[in-house]
């Protein structure tokens, strides 16, 4: 597909042969119509046969159900990767800060809410910080300093430096900082002066770079990983 060079929207450049550029964009060249009319036709075709086909529904079943497995100890994000479903989109079922709770969803969105059980497998509410805390030690050791990784991780900036002294941390911005760390641990920290000072915080507390941890252990409390030579 190619970029549409009429769409004006400002999140995104959005691509041709799509039904949302046809109906959105008022695009009329052939894939973005074929992709229209196959859509649509589906829709008849399944609505001629009496099986299910995407409409709207009261969303209020989806996000009681919802927010019994937030208190049955399942995260947003949990329950989103269990449905098949965005973040956004689970948040924007039960409503969150200043945004108020969708009214209505699609079926196919409901059904796949509603078949989410408390013995679903998801995530778990906390794990074990031990591994995390060597991923941030070991990012700090190769120049990165503590809030430049929850940047970089895109939480909290100043969560790394809370996790230094738990002994558990959420299971989401584990999964953050394990992402960032298996992005970046054989790329050092540019020069700089927060790069050398976080080098050297990381030196004086006896942090280990991560090439002195076997990656697929830096969980396992038995692993303590090899001298520091082997960074070198």
């Amino acid at each position: 597909m190619s970029p549409n060079e009429d769409c004006h929207c400002p999140r995104t450049k959005h691509m041709h042969g799509t039904r949302n550029n046809y109906l959105t964009h008022a695009c009329r060249c052939t894939p973005c119509t074929n992709d229209a009319t196959q859509k649509r036709d589906r829709a008849r075709r399944l609505q001629a046969y009496g099986r299910p086909y995407p409409h709207k529904v009261d969303a209020k079943p989806a996000r009681n159900h919802t927010k019994k497995l937030i208190k049955n100890g399942m995260t947003i994000s949990a329950i989103a990767r269990a449905a098949g479903l965005s973040h956004p989109a689970i948040a924007r079922l039960i409503g969150t800060g200043k945004q108020q709770p969708s009214k209505q969803i699609l079926n196919t969105t409901a059904d796949q809410i509603l078949t989410i059980g408390p013995t679903t497998p998801h995530t778990p509410g906390h794990v074990s910080a031990l591994g995390t805390i060597r991923r941030i030690q070991a990012l700090t050791a190769i120049g990165y300093p503590l809030q430049t990784q929850g940047r970089l991780a895109r939480i909290n900036p100043d969560k790394p430096r809370h996790i230094l002294e738990q002994q558990q941390t959420d299971a989401e911005t584990a999964q953050a900082i394990t992402k960032l760390f298996t992005r970046i641990q054989l790329t050092p920290a540019p020069p700089s002066r927060q790069a050398t000072q976080a080098r050297n915080t990381a030196r004086r507390n006896g942090w280990l770079p991560p090439l002195c941890w076997d990656e697929d252990k830096m969980d396992d409390a038995t692993h303590t990983g090899y001298p520091t030579e082997l960074a070198a």
